[in-house]
């Protein structure tokens, strides 16, 4: 192998976690080592909502602009968090099958969404997960929680809120609005 792709990349762990994935096949299709190009957003440096820093594409911006740069050969970031406005001189490369989906519960004491208390408070990150909405048990129980906005990583999100013992995806059908 004499080929080298430089991957440009977030630093967090869930993003290089992400990367060495995919770079991992790419260096097996391309025969070819892989050097990692770690780049820093704007989204990774403040701690503002996102709402306040732009929304989309915070996390992507400095990444596109790495690869128009030179910087790196194809950058890898999650699907979820692209404009879908397409950039001059961009495009989508590829898109791996897709993991499941769902959010994922991660609640103390071994508790289920069925068996969350009322009046319980949900902590959530994405934007498409806003204040705004709320999680509903999947039965006819109308308990309904609160949700509230949270930054961060994976991790550092965990870490703030109450040990996780049990972990249980939530579908699309299992959020409702707060009236």
């Amino acid at each position: 192998m004499s080929t080298v792709i430089r991957v440009g990349t977030r630093g967090s762990a869930l993003a290089l976690a992400q990367t060495r994935q995919i770079a991992e096949r790419l260096a097996k299709a391309a025969d070819a080592e892989i050097e990692f190009v770690t780049v820093t957003t704007q989204g990774d440096t403040s701690r503002a909502s996102l709402s306040e820093i732009g929304g989309t594409g915070v996390f992507a911006a400095a990444l596109r602009e790495s690869l128009l740069a030179g910087d790196c050969d194809v950058i890898v970031h999650s699907l979820k968090d692209l404009p879908t406005a397409d950039l001059p001189g961009l495009r989508l490369g590829a898109v791996p099958k897709r993991a499941d989906p769902r959010d994922a519960l991660c609640a103390r004491d071994g508790l289920t969404l069925e068996t969350l208390p009322e009046g319980r408070r949900s902590a959530r990150g994405r934007p498409a997960a806003s204040p705004s909405s709320a999680l509903r048990a999947p039965t006819s129980s109308p308990s309904i929680c609160a949700a509230t906005s949270t930054r961060g990583s994976a991790r550092s999100r965990r870490a703030s809120s109450t040990p996780c013992s049990s972990r249980h995806p939530v579908s699309a059908d299992s959020a409702a609005p707060t009236r």
